[in-house]
């Protein structure tokens, strides 16, 4: 015989039904109940880290090439321990324009049909502005230069702009 057909046949003689007995009601709290928002969230590396470059050590263009650098020569020398060969690592960086970048990833540049659309939206007013700031920049300089001075050339020269992006191919 199966022991559970005795046990519902059982139940069923009884009068009551072949579900646990129902559970007595709790009394109501005074505090109200919170929706449960502390559920945790299960996410995959890759979503972790793209939203903690930091952790990862890419918060920052030098620091991401570094940490780029360092995990490639890692990956490299832990690949040649496990199969007990003496490791060959040569590691070339190369700096390359956005045109050559966009080239890379499949986009092709065009030339624009309508150059006014694109033309600089420089009022004449702020053109004046800032040609006269660069006139007295060059007159400073050329004193400077006059007198002997050390003269520094200038930031624009030297760095790229903070909206210039630079991209690198790392081999």
């Amino acid at each position: 015989l199966n022991p559970k057909l005795l046990r519902e046949s059982a139940t069923m003689e009884t009068g009551g039904s072949s579900e646990s007995p129902p559970e007595p009601k709790k009394g109501k709290s005074k505090t109200p109940r919170k929706p449960k928002e502390s559920v945790l969230k299960q996410k995959s590396p890759a979503e972790f880290f793209a939203e903690n470059k930091n952790i990862a050590g890419f918060d920052n263009p030098g620091k991401c090439l570094y940490t780029t650098v360092r995990e490639l020569v890692e990956n490299a020398l832990d690949s040649a321990e496990s199969i007990s060969e003496l490791p060959v690592v040569e590691v070339i960086i190369e700096e390359i324009g956005k045109s050559k970048f966009n080239s890379m990833i499949g986009l092709v540049d065009r030339e624009r049909v309508d150059q006014a659309l694109y033309d600089d939206y420089e009022t004449a007013k702020a053109r004046e502005k800032r040609l006269a700031k660069e006139a007295r920049d060059q007159e400073i300089l050329a004193k400077n230069a006059a007198l002997g001075k050390k003269v520094k050339e200038s930031a624009s020269k030297v760095m790229k702009g903070r909206g210039e992006a630079s991209f690198y191919r790392m081999i």
